[in-house]
């Protein structure tokens, strides 16, 4: 008796390799975001996720560029991002809960409008809470307008509609109103000790 071998091709299939690849760097990508929570969990800050972003960003484009176009889906970085993002904040949120705001939660901070007069360390600190960033990333120098105004309307500032924008303030006072008229001091740089006797400051806290 006798038998005939048939030999198997090897060849790879560049749509199978593609899938493959991103499956792998979909779960780098998920891994990386838990552990910038970890991280910022322990110390107490908020999570960095731009390193996880950019080296996803850039294995999948070299996945599809690799495939020349035989991927099963294409251009899908975003989505598949947007979905990752959603699933493990999540599970982030579902292991460790954060901590019930006192003041209004927008934006993943705590925010609270100051006393007239006051900087935004003696308000966090009047609420059992310390200084959070997210008061110049937010709504101050480096945040936007209509992040400021979401906040001013939610805690119920004074004035309506979206800030000026002013670039020579005389302190890092970040997203403010005074006698009703609205602000965002994009210069210099939003800090928490900024103070003066007639505004009232939009001031993130956190734990």
């Amino acid at each position: 008796m006798s038998f005939t071998l048939t030999s198997v091709s090897s060849a790879a299939d560049p749509a199978v390799d593609c899938g493959a690849a991103k499956m792998k760097e979909a779960g780098k990508y998920a891994n990386c975001r838990l552990k910038a929570d970890s991280k910022a969990l322990k110390k107490n800050e908020t999570p960095d996720y731009s390193r996880c972003s950019s080296k996803f960003a850039d294995k999948w484009s070299k996945a599809e560029a690799k495939a020349a176009g035989a991927c099963p889906s294409n251009g899908d970085e975003a989505t598949v991002e947007a979905a990752i993002t959603t699933c493990m904040g999540d599970v982030a949120t579902g292991v460790a809960p954060p901590p019930a705001c006192a003041g209004v939660s927008i934006g993943g901070a705590c925010w609270f409008l100051t006393a007239q007069g006051d900087d935004c360390d003696t308000t966090c600190a009047a609420a059992g809470l310390l200084y959070d960033e997210a008061t110049r990333t937010y709504v101050g120098s480096d945040g936007t307008n209509a992040n400021c105004e979401t906040v001013m309307d939610a805690l119920g500032a004074e004035g309506s509609g979206a800030p000026v924008d002013i670039n020579s303030c005389d302190n890092g006072y970040g997203c403010v109103t005074e006698f009703g008229d609205r602000a965002r001091c994009t210069d210099p740089v939003t800090d928490s000790i900024a103070i003066a006797s007639s505004l009232y400051r939009i001031c993130a806290c956190s734990p």
